[in-house]
């Protein structure tokens, strides 16, 4: 079921990888949630933790919310707050939805982001 937010201070981006176009997103805000799933070895855990941002990393292909923030930062001199709430899976095939287990575990992983 999709969690829809009715306020007028919220933005929503939903993209399927980060890039560093986001980081004008990111500058503007005052808190950043990052929400994904992630490989673990149970699936439909639910993870929540603060991430910061990493300075001094060497460029690559990998845009990570560390990273996305890094870039905000030397962009655009911002520095909000952000989380990266995770739920764990087991496969990832193209061909495959949600198992029970992980779609158990969407309002716990809402609520977090609420």
């Amino acid at each position: 079921e999709a969690v829809r937010l009715q306020r007028q201070d919220v933005q929503v981006l939903t993209p399927t990888q980060l890039l560093p176009e986001h980081a004008d997103a990111v500058a503007s805000a005052h808190v950043v949630v990052f929400v994904d799933a992630s490989e673990g070895p149970t699936p439909g855990v639910v993870d929540c933790r603060s991430v910061r941002a990493v300075h001094g990393l060497v460029p690559d292909h990998t845009m990570t919310p560390e990273r996305l923030l890094a870039l905000a930062h030397s962009a655009f001199g911002a520095d909000p707050d952000a989380w990266l709430v995770t739920i764990r899976g087991a496969r990832f095939g193209l061909h495959e939805g949600l198992s029970h287990t992980v779609a158990a575990a969407i309002p716990e992983a809402a609520a977090l982001v609420i």
